[in-house]
Parts: structure tokens; C-alpha cells; sequence
């Protein structure tokens, strides 16, 4: 559906793969071959991404309104499913450049990012998935 604002839309249901960075080196992970580590992740306001927040801001006002506490560890749990219902791929590598070979899922995913000490992976997926930038396809020099 076109609006008169279309001329200012933006592709938002795109996805794009982020390459791993080594947190020590701040250079790409890569495996023996150099084959980048990476999440192919959609961007945080995709369809999925922002039906997944307007059911939490339900979920926190029922907790609210019941005289319940919306606490740190729900907060947490809410922000790894978001990652985990964009997470759509992935290459992943450890820091040895070993392949590390676990099939992309979901589950997988939400286990990924709860695991606490690779909360430096669920930064870089963060700081990624909100950047529309990294979505949009390169402009033609043509």
C-alpha cells in the first residue's frame, strides 16, 4: 500500500549478516579458511520485531495492573527472545577458528543469548539489529 509518505520508506523487512568481531582483537572471527563467523539477523523493527514489543508492553501492563513486578531477569528473557525471533542464520566459529557447527533455530538462538558469558555476542546483535543502516541495500554509483 503506497501512502504520500512513501517516497521516505525504508526496506525494514530485509536481513543482513553481521559479521562476529573477536572482542580482544576487534577484528572479524574467521576459520582456517578465512570464512567470516557470522548472524544473519533482521532488523529490531521488523513486523516480527515490533509485534514481539507490543506484546511486551502487554504483557508488562497485565503484570502492572495485577499488582505483580516486572523484574531485571523478565526484562532480560524478553530482550533474548526478541534476538532470538530475529535471528535468521548464522556461521558461527569460536575464537579458536574452530567451527562450532549448531544448527540456526530459534531455540539455538535464545540459548545463545542468555548463555551469560557471551553476553559480548548479544552486544554486537543489539548495537547491529537496531542500526537500519545496516539493512538497506548499497546505493548504485552507476
Amino acid at each position: 500500500m503506497s501512502s504520500k509518505f512513501s517516497g521516505l520508506a525504508l526496506a525494514t523487512e530485509s536481513t543482513a549478516r553481521m559479521p562476529i568481531i573477536n572482542p580482544m582483537t576487534a577484528q572479524p572471527i574467521r576459520d582456517a579458511d578465512g570464512n567470516d563467523a557470522y548472524i544473519e539477523i533482521a532488523y529490531a523493527q521488523c513486523a516480527v520485531g515490533a509485534a514481539h514489543d507490543r506484546a511486551v508492553i502487554d504483557k508488562r501492563m497485565r503484570i502492572m495492573a495485577s499488582g505483580g513486578r516486572y523484574s531485571q531477569e523478565m526484562v532480560d528473557a524478553d530482550a533474548n527472545e526478541k534476538l532470538a525471533k530475529l535471528t535468521r542464520g548464522w556461521r558461527l566459529i569460536g575464537l579458536d577458528g574452530q567451527a562450532i557447527p549448531i544448527d540456526c533455530s530459534e531455540a539455538n538462538a535464545r540459548e545463545l543469548y542468555r548463555e551469560p558469558t557471551l553476553g559480548w555476542v548479544r552486544d554486537q546483535v543489539v548495537l547491529f539489529s537496531v542500526n537500519l543502516g545496516n539493512f538497506q541495500a548499497a546505493a548504485s554509483t552507476a
